[in-house]
């Protein structure tokens, strides 16, 4: 068994697709991910232990870059709308 760092490129019914330097390789997650509440999402950065079948595991999330921007996209979008409404009704 190695260790490879990659990145889910798809996630489908409990599979992950992990594109390694390697290769990819068809994962699943560990059971403490459900256990913690955290759980791997496509574009996530991930250590994967590929099995000798060719088969394998994500062992690890990395931290996510982009965590800040998925938290302030709604307000962002409220704020776009917000504006776009007074910008029509000053324009009737």
């Amino acid at each position: 068994m190695s260790m490879a760092e990659g990145l889910i490129v798809k996630a489908l019914s409990g599979f992950y697709y992990v594109e390694t330097a390697d290769g990819p390789i068809t994962c699943r997650a560990r059971g403490k991910f459900r256990m913690d509440g955290s759980s791997p999402l496509v574009g996530d950065r991930v250590i994967a232990e590929r099995a000798s079948d060719g088969s394998g595991t994500v062992r690890e999330i990395l931290p996510r870059r982009n965590r800040f921007l998925l938290a302030v996209l709604p307000l962002l979008l409220v704020s776009v709308i917000g504006i776009l409404v007074s910008l029509y009704l000053r324009s009737t």
